[in-house]
């Protein structure tokens, strides 16, 4: 379990950045100041993705497993921040399945843009919301799973860093949608 918890604590912080840099590049192209939109990082972030999931999913039927058998004590507010971190993960793999082809498709070797919908809006709003509520949460955990022992003031700037990032890809949806609703 500690090798499992060790290897995950790698692919998220890996994860984290590729997201986030994918996330960042594709809003510039949203914006009309950039021209990659990360490929290489998004299909990088979802073999990465998919590790982190199973390692996830692991995790939590050896966690489950423990407390099942008594072994485990139960604390309501670690079991309720348990949840959420489970709960926003389901939604973010939800938005992702969405996600995928959701801004283009290739045409004879060329790429032509898909309507950005409202719906499309709503899925990518949710995606981002869901990173940011399910990094908020763990970015404890991670820094601790890599030895550093930040004090609750230097989370909350990692938080309020991530939250500002978050916050720009948002924008930028928000005005990519209306750019197509003219």
């Amino acid at each position: 379990m500690k090798i499992l918890k060790k290897i995950n604590m790698i692919i998220s912080a890996l994860l984290i950045g590729l997201i986030l840099l994918h996330g960042v590049l594709v809003s510039f192209r949203f914006l009309g100041v950039g021209e990659s939109s990360g490929l290489l990082f998004a299909r990088t972030g979802f073999v990465l993705l998919a590790a982190h999931t199973v390692f996830g999913v692991i995790l939590t039927i050896q966690t489950i497993h423990i407390e099942a058998r008594g072994k485990g004590k139960l604390y309501l507010r670690a079991n309720s921040v348990f949840w959420v971190k489970r709960l926003t993960g389901i939604a973010i793999l939800c938005s992702l399945y969405f996600h995928f082809g959701m801004f283009g498709t290739t045409v004879d070797g060329k790429f032509e843009l898909l309507p950005f919908t409202t719906i499309k809006l709503i899925d990518m709003l949710v995606l981002v919301i869901s990173l940011l509520i399910h990094i908020g949460i763990n970015i404890r955990s991670l820094l601790v799973s890599m030895g550093i022992f930040a004090p609750k003031r230097r989370r909350w700037d990692i938080v309020l860093v991530l939250s500002v990032i978050l916050v720009f890809i948002a924008v930028s949806l928000i005005l990519y949608y209306l750019s197509w609703c003219r």
